[in-house]
């Protein structure tokens, strides 16, 4: 204890940089932000548990819109190409013979099996079992999710054949082996094919649970399987239910996590908790200031970070099979406005209250500016000066990022509002202009554009 007290009298001495915009204050996830979160830090940093520490595998984020992490190797595994252990749908013991007649959840026959529903974190789930902590077994729309938002491999790593899902948010991944299946005392297809379970029981037929094959050709999120044959299991956590140690987010966790923490609770500043650029007032009838460079820039030249409309996270591919709300063939609805929402992108990375323009800032922008098509430092945009008091903003023709290019760059700028076209399910007001000049517009909400904050 004197260790650790004598730990936290050195950090809260002084503070060392940092780089990241968000951080992650409320460790262990009570709700507070405390001395106790300190401690968790500590513990980790020298090696000690923490309560609800993860016993297992790695849990990868993948950027995922649920948040949903995914382990690294299978139940029954050590390493991302260990074949792990085969299970039957709903039991949670190694067995070396699968059949109808030793199936725990069935009567003797496929025609009599018990109703067991979703079986994620329940008694009857093996990865909870066997794992412990809040790992479980995915359900079937939590496989259909990294399906969707992953791009697929069939390729050999260390030596075993399987898939490789590399997200499209974050190009983190994960391998799947190639663990074939078991029924009686064999087991069938290793090295050509991967089942995994879901959580899912199919309620239409008891005998079915639903589960996901990969195939050198592609992979299948949509299949059935008779729940009495041995498949593996690849474990999942929510990100709400592990402890984020990594304080700043600079992918270390190291003593100045714990200082940040101390810093918190002292009420002092930490490196990036106010955003770097200047929140430029031009006099506007609002009092909405306007900053004087993009998200994810440092120079008001720069074009920044690339965003499709009501999403948090970065990608490669901006289209409409990686747009976040839009599932099951249509638009989610997540508001006609999202400025200050958890959809808000700028308030989501800077907090306070920094947000993204509606498009009446962006009508009162340009009412009571002059715009000039102009150059800085060598890069093509548009300047809006102040027709109330003279001061001005430069925006680069930054373009907009349609599939997994930037378009329109240099010529063109498309920067989004915060608020819907409702009269078009995909589409929200944006600030555009180009040489002849700027305007008020409406765009495509799956394709990635800048953003330029505004301070209320």
């Amino acid at each position: 204890m004197k260790r650790v007290v004598f730990f936290l009298m050195f950090l809260s001495l002084g503070i060392m940089g940092a780089k990241a915009q968000k951080y992650h204050y409320d460790v262990n996830h009570d709700g507070g932000v405390n001395i106790t979160d300190v401690i968790f830090v500590v513990n980790k940093i020298l090696g000690n548990k923490n309560p609800d520490d993860l016993n297992k595998g790695e849990a990868v984020s993948l950027g995922l819109p649920s948040g949903t992490l995914w382990a690294t190797y299978n139940v029954g595994a050590d390493k991302p190409e260990g074949f792990g252990d085969h299970y039957a749908f709903g039991e949670t013991e190694v067995k070396n013979y699968f059949d109808w007649n030793n199936y725990t959840h069935c009567d003797g026959t496929e025609e009599t099996c018990h109703r067991l529903g979703d079986i994620s974190g329940t008694q009857y789930d093996v990865a909870r079992k066997q794992w412990g902590g809040n790992w479980r077994i995915p359900t079937i729309n939590e496989w259909q999710e990294l399906v969707k938002y992953c791009t697929y491999e069939w390729t050999t790593y260390q030596g075993v054949v399987g898939a490789k899902l590399t997200s499209v948010f974050n190009n983190k991944s994960i391998f799947l082996p190639a663990a074939g299946a078991s029924w009686e005392d064999d087991i069938y297809d290793v090295g050509k094919d991967g089942g995994y379970y879901s959580s899912t029981q199919y309620t239409r037929n008891l005998n079915l649970a639903w589960n996901v094959w990969s195939f050198a050709d592609d992979i299948y999120s949509d299949m059935l399987t008779k729940i009495a044959y041995g498949r593996s299991v690849r474990p999942v956590v929510g990100i709400d239910q592990i402890n984020h140690y990594d304080v700043n987010d600079d992918g270390d966790v190291n003593i100045t996590d714990a200082i940040f923490l101390v810093n918190k609770i002292l009420g002092n500043k930490n490196p990036g908790e106010n955003y770097l650029a200047e929140a430029v007032d031009l006099g506007l009838p609002s009092g909405t200031k306007w900053s004087n460079f993009n998200l994810g820039a440092t120079k008001p030249e720069q074009a920044g970070d690339y965003y499709a409309w009501g999403e948090t996270m970065k990608k490669n591919k901006y289209s409409l099979n990686t747009y976040q709300h839009y599932q099951n063939s249509k638009y989610a609805n997540i508001g006609s406005d999202i400025s200050g929402t958890q959809y808000d992108v700028v308030r989501e990375k800077l907090g306070g209250k920094w947000c993204m323009p509606t498009v009446a800032d962006i009508e009162e922008l340009l009412a009571n500016c002059s715009t000039m098509w102009t150059t800085l430092n060598g890069v093509s945009g548009m300047r809006f000066t102040s027709n109330i008091n003279g001061k001005s903003i430069f925006l680069p023709a930054a373009g907009r990022y349609v599939e997994s290019s930037v378009s329109d760059g240099g010529n063109r700028a498309y920067y989004w509002s915060s608020t819907r076209a409702t009269e078009y399910q995909n589409a929200s007001f944006t600030l555009d202009f180009n040489s002849t000049g700027a305007f008020e517009d409406i765009e495509v909400i799956v394709y990635g554009k800048p953003i330029r904050p505004v301070l209320k």
